[in-house]
Order: structure tokens, then C-alpha cells, then sequence
């Protein structure tokens, strides 16, 4: 895997993590307006950054809405598994 690649999917992990944990936080606090501006900023920064890597590498997971219904379904298997790819 291109190093540019993996920087681009770690970065993709960090901003996914953040989003799951903003989303439980405001599970509790559904009220604070400065986490919810955060899951905003972050939660379209996620959908523009997988849409890039999408662009760029192809799909991120078996399938995606980003996709029309049937356009390359199988892609994903012609990239490294989970499993090959050193962190």
C-alpha cells in the first residue's frame, strides 16, 4: 500500500473515532452547542475525506452510498485487506 495511502486511511480511522465519540457524548449532552458544532465540522470532514479516498483509491467498504447501486460492487476486493496493510 502507497504510503500516501496509509496516511490518508489512519487520518480517515482518526476522524471516524472522533465522530463515534462525539456522537456518544452527545447521547448524554444533546444540548451542548459547542460538541455539537464539532460533529458537524468533523462529521463533514469525514464525508469529504472518504469521498477523496474513494476518488482516489476506490471504495472504502463493500458498498457505498457515494456509489451508484451496482457501478463496481466488487472493486473492494482488489485492495489490500484489513489484515495487509501494516499500521
Amino acid at each position: 500500500m502507497p504510503q500516501e495511502q496509509l496516511e490518508m486511511l489512519k487520518e480517515l480511522m482518526a476522524i471516524q473515532f472522533t465522530v463515534h465519540e462525539l456522537v456518544l457524548y452527545l447521547d448524554t449532552h444533546p444540548d451542548d452547542e459547542e460538541a455539537l458544532e464539532l460533529y458537524d465540522e468533523y462529521a463533514m470532514e469525514l464525508q469529504e475525506l472518504m469521498q477523496e479516498y474513494q476518488e482516489e483509491y476506490g471504495p472504502i467498504v463493500a458498498r457505498h452510498p457515494l456509489r451508484e447501486p451496482m457501478e463496481d460492487y466488487w472493486e473492494y476486493i482488489q485492495t489490500a485487506w484489513p489484515w495487509q496493510i501494516e499500521y
